[in-house]
């Protein structure tokens, strides 16, 4: 998750632009968790995404963070809907337990930035993935394009069950994919003279 998934943001060519940057809580932000199992596909989706990037700029014509730009981004699970109710009460009581543990998070740095086209940059992060009270070491790259307000981050990262305790019972193995598909679509804005 993201997570998110990460950061995520860069300027145009030729210019250093620093900053704080948050999520676009009245965007149309959207993470979602895929499943392909025997028996049965479905995914969960949620809105309820939040977090920053403190960014200090970038050499642009090297295409490289000039400071570390580090990052925090949070996931609400207990607004996952998967359409089904059911499945949606099994999935956050049995699976997830979000009664304890209630957020996805991913929180490091930029490690590289690599121009993709004209207005798409491609962001490698590292940094620490927590999942169901289980955190992680890992790198996620997203992409991301300027908008009037800030930047659109997209990226696509798969999350093992196993690694992060989520039991699911052997049973259920044909209806839930061990391998978790996730992906982030959302928003971020500027902060000015708020830092």
């Amino acid at each position: 998750m993201l997570t998110a998934l990460t950061v995520f943001l860069t300027v145009q060519v030729a210019t250093v632009h620093a900053g704080e940057y948050q999520v676009d809580r009245n965007a149309e932000n959207s993470v979602a968790f895929h499943s392909r199992a025997p028996l049965e596909d479905f995914e969960g989706i949620t809105d309820d995404i939040d977090g920053y990037i403190l960014w200090d700029g970038m050499d642009a014509a090297a295409a490289t963070p000039t400071r570390v730009g580090e990052f925090y981004f949070e996931v609400n699970l207990d607004g996952l809907d998967t359409g089904i109710g059911l499945r949606n009460r099994h999935m956050r009581e049995n699976y997830l337990e979000t009664e304890r543990y209630p957020f996805v998070s991913f929180k490091g740095s930029v490690t590289g930035v690599r121009q993709v086209s004209d207005s798409t940059f491609e962001i490698q992060s590292s940094g620490t993935f927590d999942l169901h009270g289980v955190s992680q070491k890992r790198s996620i790259t997203v992409r991301t394009s300027p908008t009037a307000q800030g930047y659109h981050v997209t990226g696509e990262f798969a999350v093992k069950l196993e690694d992060h305790k989520i039991k699911v019972p052997k049973l259920m193995f044909l209806k839930i994919d061990q391998n978790i598909r996730v992906s982030v679509d959302f928003y971020l804005k500027e902060l000015k003279g708020e830092n």
